[in-house]
């Protein structure tokens, strides 16, 4: 059955049942991602002194343009910078769903593919258990999609409007991820492999989709020849150091994998190491893919039979093959890294397999029938009951060790304010991204260990607040006790009230009481101690 043009009634149907779904996740996970404290610091800090408060931050907010949107939406909207965060996530999330939905309502040309996109969507726990983490990704994968849906308008039309869109599209793109770059690459070369017109026509239609970042490039190059800017204006020092490290770890990893394979199975046999080596890794990526996508989708594929011949052809042959091979070859580039992938790099493949999955379904299921039909359609429904269930109920330990001391912080002393090493514990506490209730310093590092105890000691910035509060590790429990037992004698804090036994990490968070005056007291102990000794050094040299 032909797809027909049908009411703004499904689009209403899944931003609702998006929205639903991230407000349930957020009451599963109230916790802030590490990450997510510094994006939201690096928005508070734009605010109060522009762009370069926010790159000062942490290396985390060096690419500032998440922090700078969550700025926006606080000024626009008078919420907490917490609650701007949330409300711009869920919007881009909503943005990408109706993205998902026309592609597959118009890649599927069938008259229920909306409901299949909505189903799909709503069951793709992989992406829905990403969402109330604090990442730029959300912004990554709607700029993705953007782009997707005006360079398909491209192929059709070849019309410059388009060329332009997809181009701002791809760079807002990189704004949150810089692999973006390679879409704005490669994408245009994908013009070159298109039947039935001229090369001149091919040339064309390839400098449109590149006019505005070859204009971008020369204004940049003049900057440079001008001495108005330098590399580190833009950081491409930064870019290309990133690059390398990447492309050098990655050549590394294959090399030292493939020296082991031929001298500890194949004794010196090359060629058979290489193949395997290379087919070990595919098999690993597509299993990461497939656990990705989940068998609910990729099942009914075993039925597709000429389903695929009924999608819409433009797309199918020409916008969808090249953004699915890009957007293939990113993940692969970072598990030939780390033979490793976290999930969420492999959201944006797994929205256009899932894209793919989705037009295609309505007609498989249309082709079935009498029993093979009750069989597939019973066990799609087994499958994608599983998964629904994933969405709504995430199985498995997370990390809500820094929200429940926060919590627990914020609930018992509202009104006092903490000194931990904690981003974390201290945002629950407070909610405050500038941290106006208390601060934060790196306690446990490499070095000398009674290096912690002196800077105690020598320093008077965390006398002035009420609670310190430290998350020790395990190989630091010894040091950490003895550190509290010399504060103790020295009155600059009282008996350890809490200590909480961490579920995630392992170590404790050690909650103690700051006595000012004792506290300053040892550091002013701690000074006169130092100018003797110098005193007496300065006789000695005498």
């Amino acid at each position: 059955m032909q797809y027909k043009k049908s009411s703004i009634k499904p689009y209403f149907i899944m931003v609702l049942a998006t929205i639903l779904l991230y407000v349930w996740q957020l009451h599963l996970y109230p916790m802030i991602n590490p990450d997510g404290v510094i994006y939201i610091q690096a928005a508070a800090a734009y605010l109060k002194g522009g762009m370069q408060s926010a790159v000062a931050v942490n290396a985390q907010a060096k690419w500032p343009f998440y922090s700078m949107l969550i700025a926006g939406v606080y000024s626009l909207t008078g919420l907490t910078m917490f609650a701007a965060e949330r409300v711009l996530d869920v919007t881009l999330i909503c943005v990408s769903a109706g993205f998902f939905l026309f592609f597959v309502s118009l890649f599927s040309r069938h008259r229920h593919a909306a409901w299949w996109a909505i189903l799909i969507w709503v069951t793709y726990h992989s992406y829905i258990k990403w969402w109330p983490v604090v990442v730029r990704d959300h912004g990554f994968v709607t700029c993705l999609l953007m782009s997707f849906f005006c360079y398909y308008r491209y192929t059709l039309t070849y019309r410059f409007f388009w060329a332009l869109a997809w181009t701002v599209s791809i760079i807002l793109a990189e704004f949150f991820r810089i692999e973006a770059i390679l879409y704005l690459l490669l994408i245009p070369f994908s013009i070159f492999f298109v039947k039935n017109i001229t090369l001149k026509q091919k040339i064309v239609y390839w400098l449109k989709l590149n006019v505005l970042t070859l204009v971008v490039g020369i204004y940049i190059a003049m900057l440079f020849a001008n001495k108005t800017l330098t590399s580190d204006s833009l950081r491409f020092g930064y870019m290309w150091q990133e690059f390398s490290l990447f492309f050098s770890t990655m050549s590394n990893g294959f090399i030292q994998r493939y020296q082991i394979i031929r001298h500890s199975i194949f004794y010196q046999e090359n060629d058979f190491a290489v193949y395997v080596l290379l087919f070990s890794y595919m098999l690993v990526f597509v299993s990461y893919v497939v656990s990705q996508v989940s068998l609910a989708a990729v099942f009914p594929l075993l039925f597709i039979k000429d389903a695929w011949r009924k999608l819409d052809n433009n797309m199918w042959r020409q916008s969808f093959p090249i953004y699915l091979t890009v957007t293939c070859c990113i993940p692969l580039f970072f598990f030939v890294e780390h033979v490793f992938l976290n999930g969420r790099y492999l959201v944006p493949l797994g929205i256009f397999i899932l894209l793919f999955i989705a037009s295609v379904l309505p007609h498989i299921v249309e082709s079935l029938c009498g029993r093979k039909k009750m069989l597939v359609v019973g066990l799609m429904s087994i499958l994608f009951s599983v998964n629904l269930i994933a969405s709504l109920f995430h199985f498995g330990h997370a990390n809500r060790d820094e929200f429940v001391m926060g919590q627990w912080l914020k609930e018992r002393y509202p009104n006092k304010t903490i000194f931990t090493n904690n981003k974390g514990i201290l945002f629950h506490d407070s909610a405050s991204p500038d941290y106006q209730n208390g601060a934060v310093r790196e306690i446990w590092v490499k070095g000398n260990e009674d290096s912690k105890a002196l800077w105690f000691r020598k320093n008077d910035v965390w006398c002035q607040y009420d609670f310190l509060v430290l998350v020790v590790p395990v190989e630091r429990m010894e040091q950490q006790s003895k550190l509290f037992i010399e504060l103790q004698n020295q009155n600059a804090i009282g008996s350890v009230i809490k200590r909480y036994k961490r579920k995630f990490h392992g170590g404790y968070i050690v909650v103690a009481p700051i006595f000012s005056q004792g506290c300053r007291a040892m550091i002013e102990a701690e000074r006169d101690r130092g100018r003797l000794m110098s005193k007496r050094n300065i006789l000695g040299n005498r």
